[in-house]
């Protein structure tokens, strides 16, 4: 009388991930990566690649761009021939003075007694984060009567097409309420910031891709059988 076992029969149960072996035995696993928010990363770098930096006044080489101007509807002018869209920053730079930002009333009379926001330090910053008018007069009342004040009309979208808009008006001149669109023109500059931005969304988006194609060594084969014994026992 003997005994013998026949083959093993073995149950594999499958792992709990999808894999793809290379020649080396290797299993590139594949995440379940999110594609929407692959995409906000791409969406969020465009949209700050078109956010667009000025300088009051416009680039005239002047060291200080908020002052008081020789021409009464200077800053009017360069407000009326620039789009402005939601994201854009406006620079203003000026010495021995402040940016206040006002409602559209103080605006018209040059009052600083009442303002929204008061910057100084010689370097101010204002982005535009909702569409609509923005009102900004020097903290130096006298300055503001001389034309050292800006009306800017922002718009939802930079590449929104409009109507040609009514001016701002000059001094003796009311403002008619509502937002009103503005002239298409060429954007200013790329500032440094932005460039950063969208070195940081690339660097971003290259770990995203390093991370979903990352090489990884399958556990050990044991650890997905479950193997069943059967053993017969054979009379002779």
């Amino acid at each position: 009388m003997g005994f013998s076992f026949p083959p093993k029969e073995e149950v594999q149960t499958r792992p709990q991930f999808s894999s793809s072996r290379n020649s080396s035995g290797e299993s590139f696993v594949r995440p379940k990566m999110n594609l929407v928010a692959l995409l906000a990363v791409l969406f969020l770098c465009c949209v700050s690649g078109e956010a667009t930096l000025f300088e009051v006044g416009g680039s005239n080489g002047s060291l200080w761009t908020w002052r008081v101007p020789s021409n009464e509807d200077f800053y009017r002018s360069w407000a009326n021939s620039t789009d402005f869209a939601v994201g854009d920053t406006i620079h203003f730079r000026y010495k021995n003075d402040s940016v206040l930002v006002v409602s559209q009333n103080d605006f018209e009379t040059c009052n600083g007694s009442n303002p929204i926001i008061t910057y100084f330090g010689e370097n101010t910053y204002y982005m535009f984060d909702l569409p609509g008018a923005y009102y900004f007069i020097s903290g130096e009342l006298e300055h503001c009567a001389q034309g050292q004040k800006l009306a800017i009309h922002v718009t939802s979208s930079a590449t929104l097409e409009s109507p040609p808009p009514a001016p701002i008006p000059s001094p003796d001149m009311s403002i008619v309420g509502g937002s009103t669109q503005n002239k298409p023109s060429s954007s200013g500059p790329r500032n440094a910031i932005i460039t950063i931005i969208i070195f940081v969304c690339v660097v971003l988006l290259l770990a995203i891709v390093a991370a979903a194609y990352r090489v990884v060594r399958p556990p050990h084969s044991h650890g997905f059988r479950d193997l069943k014994k059967i053993e017969m026992i054979e009379a002779v």
